[in-house]
């Protein structure tokens, strides 16, 4: 048995109940946008504070095997491993019981985010340094031409005041025995 609606009021309901399906959604949306970029902002401080190479997962796997063979010896390598996941557990106070909250797939995606911060924070004092550099030998070094700090083709052996700051200390820049390319 049913009771007869109108068409236009079935489809305002069902219009109803889509347009919260897509504020829902929205949420989701900025929901997982939040949590990207605190991820991505989190793992930024993981290369200036825990382990400039060694992956994220490397770490948490030597603790893990740290936990389940606790009374076997470690190597070197493996302790410092297992240093730099404490270190880690200590930048992130809140990864060690993140990770035992996630699934492995959401483990996986944070670690992945983790990893993007951390190597783009890498990128950035790289390329902040660049210029820097270029600044700080003109300033100290007052080379002519002055080396500018958005083209890297003069700068290295090729400008003789960084040439100079390149060349080993027990070689002498100035010496063409050692220095075969040309300067000025």
């Amino acid at each position: 048995m049913r009771v007869p609606t109108s068409p236009s009021a079935r489809a305002k309901r069902q219009i109803a109940s889509l347009m919260e399906e897509v504020e829902t959604l929205k949420q989701d949306k900025v929901t997982k946008k939040r949590k990207t970029t605190f991820y991505v902002s989190q793992g930024r401080a993981i290369r200036r504070m825990v382990d400039l190479y060694t992956p994220i997962e490397d770490l948490i796997a030597e603790n893990d095997r740290h936990c389940e063979e606790s009374d076997k010896d470690f190597t070197p390598e493996q302790d410092q491993l297992q240093r730099g996941y404490i270190e880690l557990a200590k930048v992130l106070s809140w990864l060690h019981n993140k990770l035992a909250d996630l699934d492995h797939e959401e483990s996986n995606d944070m670690l992945k985010k983790l990893k993007r911060g951390a190597d783009s924070a890498r990128g950035d004092d790289t390329g902040t340094l660049k210029e820097l550099v270029a600044s700080w030998v003109n300033n100290e070094c007052c080379p002519i031409p002055l080396i500018r700090t958005d083209d890297k083709h003069h700068r290295g052996f090729v400008s003789d005041a960084c040439g100079k700051l390149l060349c080993p200390a027990e070689w002498h820049w100035e010496d063409p025995m050692y220095v075969m390319l040309p300067h000025q």
